[in-house]
């Protein structure tokens, strides 16, 4: 105190443990908050939209027959409450046994519908259930227990899919599990101890030196959750989001980065600070032509190096954010390509020599970069100075 310095983080030595009322406490406040001091959470211009086809109802503890240990998915024309939370997460090593026993089908929705048990889901959605209750929100949107999964030949999933845009923009705020390797790892318990010294220099000034500073780029940016293709999307269109690392927690909102030490992180003008707007891609467009081109290269860059679990899902799993850039430009788009910058677009080549055809079950021009698996970047080409 009384001794600020830039170039040192002010923050706290040692963390919260991780299953500690204090962890949850400073949720809280990082969404009170956002809510009382940011737009991030407000959409003026929009009335309120209903809520995803279906939720997961976590239970009202003030409720006579809550119980801790049970959950129930309800319909979102239903729902008492608007406000949901969306879970942003990878399944992972999990066997398809495992996986269709954890996902709503056509054999257990009714059940699910009339309430089930919470260990029937693996411990990454406990978790997420977990942070739901602890912020006093009632529902919890899960991709694989809120879509249908297997039993209707993919039918509810082709009609929900095309709906990710208003989820995520949607939601309350996003759960990332980051920690979790798979789905049944889960993300709020973690191994670390941190260690520190305290200081006293010369003239005074009182300070500590600890082995775990915040690093975002690390912990978040370079998670394996932030290699998966549906991810990128999820993080763009939600207008706030609580990273829960193996290291520490982040929260993501347009005012920045707050770290679980209390340290707060601002992005330079990059390419990468226009995707934190909770109204994306309004501070985009504001900022003119060149960075508006940087960025789309940029997203769709970084969107084609990603990985999939099935390939075919590379047409799709941007879907809602392509959606999203070209209502915005006020154009049309196709297979990762905007009628607005046809031209640039149009101009891709392969990053390496790893591209291979998708086979699809359906057309996808041989133009598009979609075609094919493996990363891609657009060409540099200088404004005004082409005659197209």
């Amino acid at each position: 105190t009384g001794h600020a310095d830039d170039h040192y983080p002010i923050g706290r030595p040692i963390l919260p443990e991780s299953q500690n009322s204090p962890r949850f406490a400073l949720l809280r406040a990082w969404l009170r908050q956002c809510d009382n001091s940011h737009d991030c959470g407000k959409h003026p211009s929009e009335p309120k939209k209903a809520l995803p086809t279906r939720v997961l109802y976590v239970g009202e503890p003030k409720d006579s027959g809550y119980s801790s240990g049970l959950v129930r998915l309800v319909l979102g024309s239903q729902a008492t409450r608007h406000e949901y939370l969306a879970l942003s997460h990878r399944w992972g090593n999990v066997s398809k046994q495992e996986k269709e026993r954890y996902c709503t089908t056509m054999a257990n929705i009714s059940k699910r519908l009339d309430g089930f048990s919470l260990s029937e889901l693996p411990k990454t959605f406990q978790d997420a259930v977990e942070v739901t209750r602890e912020l006093g929100v009632l529902y919890l949107w899960i991709d694989s227990v809120c879509i249908i999964q297997y039993g209707d030949n993919h039918e509810d999933w082709k009609r929900e899919s095309g709906r990710m845009e208003s989820v995520f923009s949607e939601a309350y705020c996003t759960i990332a599990a980051t920690a979790a390797a798979d789905s049944k790892a889960g993300f709020l318990e973690r191994d670390i101890r941190t260690e520190h010294v305290y200081v006293q220099d010369t003239s005074g000034r009182q300070f500590y030196i600890s082995t775990d500073i915040d690093d975002f780029n690390n912990h978040v940016d370079r998670a394996l959750l932030n290699t998966r293709a549906w991810v990128m999307q999820e993080r763009v269109l939600s207008r706030r989001t609580v990273h829960f690392s193996a290291n520490q927690t982040y929260w993501e909102c347009g005012e920045g980065v707050y770290c679980e030490n209390l340290t707060r992180l601002r992005s330079p003008l990059t390419d990468q600070f226009f995707t934190l707007d909770p109204n994306f891609p309004t501070r985009l467009l504001q900022s003119g032509k060149r960075r508006t081109l940087n960025c789309i290269s940029f997203l769709l860059k970084d969107y084609s190096k990603r990985n999939l679990t099935y390939l075919t899902d590379r047409r799709v799993a941007m879907s809602g954010l392509e959606d999203r850039i070209a209502r915005a430009l006020e154009c049309r788009s196709r297979y990762g390509t905007f009628q607005k910058y046809l031209h640039r677009t149009l101009l891709w080549r392969a990053s390496n020599d790893k591209m291979k055809e998708i086979v699809y079950d359906y057309h996808v021009p041989s133009w598009s970069w979609m075609a094919y698996s493996g990363g891609i970047e657009l060409l540099d080409i200088p404004l005004g100075e082409v005659d197209w």
